[in-house]
């Protein structure tokens, strides 16, 4: 775990720029975080789908940048209300499904974008 990283809207190579040019809020440490200024500090499906999304690319990118922290954790933060929610990504990545959701976003990201290759 690398406690000292802070990269503050952290973009992920070819990942990034083959879906227009992804990029997340935050990585301290080994958690990825997305900001959120919301009314409500809840949970929303598309906040998690979001997550994932960045989380998939900093897999990929992490796989040819050794200096992009390995992710370990993810978490929303809801900056008006001063909270920060966060779980295991081995929640995600221990799930059966994983492989097979992983390997659909790329080739979804293929289809639309031939030049890139996962």
């Amino acid at each position: 775990m690398n406690d000292r990283a802070l990269l503050l809207n952290p973009t992920f190579g070819e990942a990034s720029r083959s879906v227009a040019g992804a990029d997340a809020d935050l990585i301290v440490g080994d958690m990825l975080v997305d900001i959120k200024t919301t009314k409500n500090n809840t949970i929303k499906t598309e906040y998690l789908n979001q997550l994932l999304g960045y989380f998939l690319l900093a897999r990929k990118q992490g796989a040819v940048d050794p200096t992009l922290p390995i992710i370990h954790r993810i978490g929303i933060y809801y900056s008006r209300y001063g909270h920060l929610h966060s779980v295991e990504a081995s929640s995600w990545t221990n799930h059966p499904a994983f492989p097979e959701t992983e390997h659909w976003f790329f080739g979804k990201i293929e289809k639309l974008n031939p030049r890139f290759t996962p």
